[in-house]
């Protein structure tokens, strides 16, 4: 039972951590969206949502 209660600790936290990381993907791509307007989008709006993917897949 205490390593079950251990293990749902764990998962939120990496859930929070998520959340956390898709707001900040979501808010790039709209920086991106807005910056790239203007102009055509040479830039990739996508590139700090990749750096956001890498740590562990586990």
């Amino acid at each position: 039972m205490r390593e079950q209660g251990n293990r749902g600790g764990q998962l939120r936290g990496r859930v929070s951590r998520l959340e956390q990381t898709v707001r900040e993907a979501e808010e790039a791509e709209e920086a991106g969206e807005k910056r790239g307007q203007g102009e055509m989008s040479t830039t990739q709006p996508q590139t700090p949502i990749t750096k956001h993917q890498t740590p562990n897949p586990k």
